[in-house]
């Protein structure tokens, strides 16, 4: 094994992570577009699981902690792009545990509340308020909201 491959690599891999968080499948999939060989990846890859700067799932808490809060996004959207970054079903699944379903309605509650409000749909009537309910309801789904939390939203939006 080369050690100027290896530095390659390991600069490769320390330069993705300054910028941001990666999965052990982002810079596996970095580390191979740079023409790096696989025995140089698992070893580079090895070294920062064991220095602690790959951990998914700590990665994937915080993932959530930030995505929801900072961009509002449902427990749906967050999964799907957590398991796109590879990270495992596993690691996904305890990250969400974290969501409390009343913090979820409280985010879709207040993405919507920034279109839509009550005294705006209280001024609609009939067919114009239905076709402004299906889409604020599609809004929330595309944000990745779960049915349930879009129809509790909702509900609070026509009271």
């Amino acid at each position: 094994m080369d050690t100027t491959t290896v530095n390659k690599a390991r600069n490769i891999a320390m330069r993705a992570l300054n910028y941001t968080t990666r999965s052990k499948s982002d810079l596996i999939s970095r580390l191979e577009k740079a023409d790096i060989e696989t025995a140089v990846i698992e070893l580079v890859i090895d070294e920062l699981e064991a220095n602690g700067l790959i951990n998914d799932s700590a990665m994937a808490k915080r993932w959530v902690e930030d995505r929801a809060d900072r961009k509002l996004y449902g427990s749906q959207r967050l999964e799907k792009e957590m398991l796109q970054h590879g990270l495992s079903a596993e690691d996904v699944e305890v990250a969400l545990s974290l969501v409390k379903p009343e913090e979820e309605l409280a985010r879709a509650v207040t993405v919507m509340s920034k279109k839509w409000t009550r005294e705006q749909m209280q001024q609609l009537d009939g067919p114009a308020k239905l076709a402004e309910l299906r889409r604020c309801a599609s809004f929330l789904t595309r944000r990745g909201f779960p049915y349930t939390i879009v129809r509790d939203a909702m509900a609070l939006l026509k009271t």
